[in-house]
């Protein structure tokens, strides 16, 4: 009984957190608006989400909330969701990351916090040109031609047509172009950031159907 009360106060001091508890990796999806779950429209401000669903944002925003780590969905951006990662397929991300290293992967390259520590990352992959911009922390990027870093304040850019293996005629160097970031926070900008910032409600509704 006094285990179950003590169980009850913590979750009153942290209902979103408990709410997530329930769902697979704690993954909740906020909307602005609405969005395309599955096929599905979802206009419902939260709902729960489960590994392999799919998330298409129109002219609104959208974030996943992982256990550790949030990802904000800009607009006409697709994803699909996994327990430890997200599948950017078209689109735009910010990736705030305290402590569970989600990775973002772009067709062939897998983004992901170097460590443990504090990262917010920035993520577009459009008309086959994916950019990566470490805003905060390091990141290790994955591809077929091995790990590589990318330091807080760099980006890399690469045609996103040169994928291993199928790289463009002209294509030069590695696949990923390094360079100093021109513009911290140039891809979803300052509005999505705040939205992001400011959470959203605690009661979810599933919009998957897959039940756990």
């Amino acid at each position: 009984m006094k285990y179950l009360l003590r169980t009850a106060l913590a979750c009153s001091a942290f209902i979103p957190l408990c709410l997530m508890a329930d769902t697979p990796k704690g993954m909740m999806l906020y909307l602005s608006d609405s969005a395309v779950v599955n096929g599905k429209q979802v206009t419902s401000s939260s709902a729960a989400i489960f590994p392999n669903d799919t998330v298409q944002t129109a002219k609104n925003h959208a974030r996943v909330a992982y256990l550790g780590a949030d990802v904000a969905i800009d607009e006409d951006t697709q994803i699909k969701v996994g327990d430890n990662f997200v599948q950017l397929n078209q689109g735009s991300l910010l990736v705030i990351d305290n402590n569970a290293q989600i990775e973002i992967r772009a067709n062939d390259v897998t983004i992901m916090p170097a460590d443990v520590s504090p990262t917010q990352f920035e993520i577009r992959d459009v008309n086959h040109h994916l950019e990566v911009i470490a805003q905060k922390g390091d990141l290790i990027i994955k591809d077929c031609r091995g790990h590589r870093s990318l330091a807080e304040g760099k980006e890399g850019k690469r045609d996103d047509r040169a994928k291993c293996g199928a790289a463009p005629p002209d294509a030069k160097g590695p696949l990923l172009n390094m360079t100093e970031a021109k513009v911290a926070g140039g891809v979803v900008g300052a509005g999505l950031l705040i939205w992001l910032l400011q959470g959203g409600p605690s009661t979810p509704a599933p919009a998957s159907p897959v039940q756990p």
